[in-house]
Formats: structure tokens, C-alpha cells, sequence
């Protein structure tokens, strides 16, 4: 659950001032996948073997929650709400 709203909020955070939403769009895409390619490769190159399938899932968990935390607290600082249709 945790994993798929981290997309929209910082899309949501990001509002264009003089960029296009498409340039925004693009920018967290591709961060989004180069994240994931990194921690695909780290995870099964690192970590499982060095840590074990079990203690890698606690090390997931305790990062998840610490970049949840982290996102809530950026965003609610760098929020930007435009109502404009």
C-alpha cells in the first residue's frame, strides 16, 4: 500500500511553476524505475546473501517506514495546491 503513494504524492508535490506536467510526469517516472532497478539489483546482490531472505524483508520494512515518515514530513512542508480546472 505504502509503495504505490509515494508516486502520486510527490507528483502531487511537484505542480509545474514554469515546467510542463509532462516534464514533471517524466522525471518522477524515471526515478521511480531507476529506484527500483537499484533496489532489485542491491537486494539480490547484497543483501539476501549477506543478511538472509528474512532479516532483508525486516530491513525493507524498516526503511519503507523511515522514507514513509520522511515523505509525509516533506510533504506536508512543500504542499501546493492549485484548484485551477
Amino acid at each position: 500500500f505504502s509503495a504505490g503513494m509515494v508516486f502520486p504524492i510527490i507528483a502531487s508535490s511537484l505542480e509545474p511553476k514554469n515546467d510542463t506536467l509532462s516534464w514533471i510526469a517524466g522525471w518522477v517516472d524515471a526515478s521511480d524505475n531507476l529506484g527500483g532497478a537499484l533496489g532489485a539489483l542491491i537486494t539480490g546482490t547484497l543483501l539476501i546473501p549477506l543478511f538472509g531472505l528474512t532479516n532483508t524483508i525486516y530491513i525493507f520494512v524498516g526503511m519503507k517506514a523511515i522514507s514513509s515518515v520522511l515523505l509525509y514530513i516533506w510533504q506536508k512542508k512543500n504542499r501546493v495546491i492549485n484548484y485551477e480546472p
